[in-house]
């Protein structure tokens, strides 16, 4: 009994301590925490609205006081959430995957719970709002398999847009290309469209709003609003720095952020994400193009070009902030996301195209370890 309960959970049971024990490597301490990643949770919409806030404004309407040990807890927290909601997902994906293919989505998924840019990320980084862009997205494709929670993916996505708009340009993307594939291959399409069109519209106001509805912000300087925060927690934080962090975040305009970039940054800062990360997502280009090739479906070709050009997507981000290693992690996880997604539906140029590469691999598995060692070292830096 022991034992069939065991291969009932064995792929979901591997995940989840795999990608526990690459989050506890590189817990810090709550002496080593990085700030910067606590000042959304600092605010609220009681003195106007900006973005970034809404996890902050959740908390604020349980405690007047936020505590370093209750941020401390709700990080650490949410990165065994993130664990458990990837154990699920990933562990229904390779269960449901043809014996052909399973190769394939297991190797698929290594790249993806190993990539150096995403676990020890969101580890190192602690309270980094980006996790719970990557939570709500993994919730959101569970539901999709519901004909009554999938509804639910429009308040979540439109919650991921207000806790940050960088959403639209990551982690939104693999989405909403599932829900136009599922609308398009729906037997019933007609609540499936409703769906979509629905989520497409309302992500696109609440865009609008977000990127350019800051209003009635009662803070006359950056210095005010340091000083409102820090009577509300006992984050360690020095109020000269806090107001300097605020300064960038919410009182320059797109112009002025845009000038003190490329002030700032050079060519070779992006040197080492491209040498690392080039090779997989040449990879996935490669895996789209031949799909596209094989498919004879005007309205597959469509999802399937969308899937190819989805890393373009980030260029926004790339272009108007510094943390590039954050947008990386984006277009990472959703050609992962994207690939197993195809393969839970069964989508059979996308499974012709996998089986190609997987049989070049194996024919030549010296190529493909040497990369993921090479792949997986980088943990440490990037993260």
């Amino acid at each position: 009994m022991l034992k069939k309960f065991f291969n009932k959970i064995k792929y979901e049971l591997c995940i989840f301590i795999f990608s526990l024990a690459d989050i506890l490597i590189f817990l810090p301490g709550k002496d080593d925490l990085d700030m910067w990643c606590f000042m959304t949770y600092l605010g609220d919409y009681s003195h106007g609205f900006t973005t970034r806030l809404l996890i902050g404004d959740i908390i604020h309407r349980f405690t007047d006081f936020v505590s370093l040990d209750m941020l401390y807890t709700l990080s650490v927290s949410a990165c065994v959430l993130l664990c458990f909601l990837l154990a699920v997902v990933s562990g229904k994906v390779l269960r449901s995957a043809d014996s052909s293919l399973l190769t394939a989505a297991k190797v698929i998924l290594a790249f993806g719970l190993a990539s150096p840019i995403f676990l020890p990320l969101f580890s190192s980084w602690l309270g980094l709002t980006d996790i719970w862009l990557v939570i709500l997205t993994l919730v959101c494709f569970i539901f999709n398999e519901n004909k009554y929670t999938r509804w639910l993916i429009i308040p979540l996505s439109i919650a991921c847009c207000f806790i940050h708009q960088v959403y639209f340009f990551t982690y939104m993307t693999p989405l909403c290309i599932a829900l136009l594939y599922d609308c398009l291959k729906s037997k019933k399409p007609l609540s499936r469209a409703i769906l979509c069109a629905a989520d497409y519209l309302l992500l696109i106001a609440s865009g609008i709003f977000v990127l350019f509805g800051r209003k009635n912000i009662s803070f006359s300087s950056p210095a005010e609003m340091a000083e409102y925060c820090l009577s509300k927690t006992d984050l360690p934080m020095e109020p000269e720095w806090l107001a300097q962090q605020l300064q960038y975040e919410y009182f320059k305009n797109l112009s002025s952020v845009m000038t003190d970039i490329a002030s700032s940054n050079t060519v070779t800062d992006l040197l080492g994400l491209t040498v690392i990360f080039s090779p997989i997502i040449i990879f996935f280009a490669l895996m789209w193009k031949n799909a596209l090739k094989s498919c004879g479906n005007i309205k597959e070709k469509i999802v399937i070009m969308l899937c190819l050009i989805q890393p373009l997507s980030a260029l926004p981000a790339y272009i108007t902030a510094t943390n590039w290693n954050r947008w990386t992690c984006g277009i990472i996880f959703s050609q992962v996301a994207l690939a197993l997604f195809m393969i839970y539906r069964r989508n059979e140029a996308v499974e012709t195209s996998l089986k190609k590469y997987t049989a070049f691999f194996k024919n030549h598995p010296a190529i493909f370890i040497t990369y993921f060692i090479f792949f997986v070292s980088f943990a440490k830096l990037l993260g």
